[in-house]
């Protein structure tokens, strides 16, 4: 079993499986080609690539994904290798998480309405967009910068740095925004456990629909409301799948209209993966049932 990033996993776990006769299944949690924050290669470099990434899903019994827009991009690359491949997406662990994702009493006691962003912010326009979107809010509604506060908790980017510190002066947002940059994963958790609801930010872009991320399924975990700003993909299926949260457009205006609808929204009142579909475990267990099926097809079932 390999999993990338990065992709010398699947070439270790390639040749060991070659050497050794052994089935192999092949993970990719992020596609390779194709990738909408990776840099695109050309010439050699990008010939090279594809004929990698063509050995993989070719020699490996199973090819594994993360999301269904990732596997039906493949699929249309490697149609004939489309029934060896399956789709496992992330998920969230409940013993990770803090009381089981309950939000403690008297969480903030500046009477705001916090809005957390937990992760990296990679794209250099994301940041920007949400931050265009407070501001048409506060100019039609005043009220909400008394209101509002959005923390983000986790890495950003020289150009969103940049941004941050544009936005972050008094005479702007400055009293609504905090950055406190990486922190251990507990003390991340317990702040986004605080908030009164948290955030997906993901930019319109070629490839950006498949990208739904780890850190909305900690999202779900957490039975936090969420506010999706992301393009039309895999992020809003699961959201709709769920029944769970609010999709604005990654847009100044949409930004503006969801957070608008998220501070008129009741607080839910049931979990957001009641049935544990998205839970570890239960995903361990397809992830194991995969393996049984690719030792099964190589030597026939085994009796335990």
């Amino acid at each position: 079993y390999s999993s990338s990033a990065p992709i010398s996993s699947h070439l270790a776990a390639g040749l060991i499986a070659s050497k050794a006769g052994l089935p192999w299944v092949a993970d990719f949690r992020d596609p390779w080609i194709g990738n909408a924050f990776a840099k695109r290669p050309r010439g050699l470099h990008a010939y090279l690539q594809l004929r990698i990434e063509r050995r993989i899903v070719d020699l490996a019994d199973r090819v594994v994904f993360p999301t269904r827009g990732v596997a039906e991009g493949y699929a249309a690359r490697y149609p004939e290798a489309a029934d060896r491949f399956v789709v496992i997406p992330n998920g969230y662990d409940r013993s990770d998480l803090p009381s089981q994702g309950a939000r403690p009493a008297a969480a903030h006691t500046d009477g705001r309405f916090h809005v957390a962003y937990g992760g990296s912010i990679y794209g250099d326009r994301e940041l920007e967009i949400l931050l265009d979107g407070i501001e048409l809010l506060v100019s039609r509604r005043p009220d909400v910068r008394d209101l509002l506060a959005v923390d983000f908790i986790g890495w950003l980017n020289l150009r969103n740095q940049a941004v941050a510190r544009s936005y972050a002066t008094p005479e702007r947002l400055g009293p609504m925004l905090s950055f406190a940059g990486f922190l251990p994963h507990r003390e991340a958790m317990a702040r986004l456990t605080a908030a009164d609801a948290l955030l997906q930010l993901i930019g319109d872009g070629p490839n950006r629909g498949q990208i739904q991320g780890g850190k909305l399924m900690e999202y779900v975990g957490l039975d936090r409301p969420i506010l999706a700003v992301v393009p039309e993909g895999d992020a809003r299926a699961l959201l709709r799948e769920l029944d769970w949260g609010i999709c604005a457009d990654p847009t100044p205006a949409g930004v503006a209209e969801g957070l608008e609808r998220l501070l008129a929204a009741p607080l839910p009142t049931r979990r957001a993966d009641p049935e544990g579909r998205y839970d570890r475990v239960n995903l361990a267990m397809r992830l194991a049932a995969v393996l049984d099926e690719v030792v099964d097809e190589r030597t026939g079932p085994v009796d335990v």
